[in-house]
């Protein structure tokens, strides 16, 4: 299949989140693409599209004034309590508003559980088991 990627998407700036990036696919505009990256990236980075070889991208960590653009996804579910039903849950993955988050716990959690979200890395939702509280969701 030969495309035209490089007019389409070249230098195109891409915010990596969970419904875009996985560990050998990014999505762009519904469409899925093969990836290679010149500086370790992650969720909640900002890449640039730098380079296009066949049906490949080649990304780059997105500088703005000399800083990189990285922020974790979704800091708005930072310290929310969650109570882990089979509607959300499915063993160490969260759904949220329909995205899914991989769940970190220092014990094992399951169906019943309340959690406390303590922190946010990329995708990942660092969860303590928790009590309910007016944040429960």
């Amino acid at each position: 299949m030969a495309l035209q990627l490089d007019d389409i998407i070249f230098q195109m700036t891409i915010h990596l989140t969970p419904g875009s990036f996985t560990n050998n696919k990014i999505t762009i505009n519904g469409q899925s693409y093969q990836y290679r990256c010149l500086d370790g990236v992650q969720m909640g980075d900002t890449v640039r599209v730098a380079r296009v070889v066949g049906e490949t991208l080649i990304l780059k960590k997105y500088h703005r004034g000399g800083l990189i653009v990285s922020y974790n996804f979704d800091q708005r579910l930072l310290h929310q309590t969650f109570v882990l039903d089979h509607d959300n849950y499915d063993v160490g993955m969260l759904r949220v508003n329909g995205i899914y988050y991989q769940l970190q716990s220092d014990v094992p959690v399951s169906i019943g559980d309340v959690v406390y979200v303590a922190d946010i890395v990329g995708n990942q939702l660092i969860v303590q088991k928790g009590d309910l509280g007016d944040d429960s969701i």
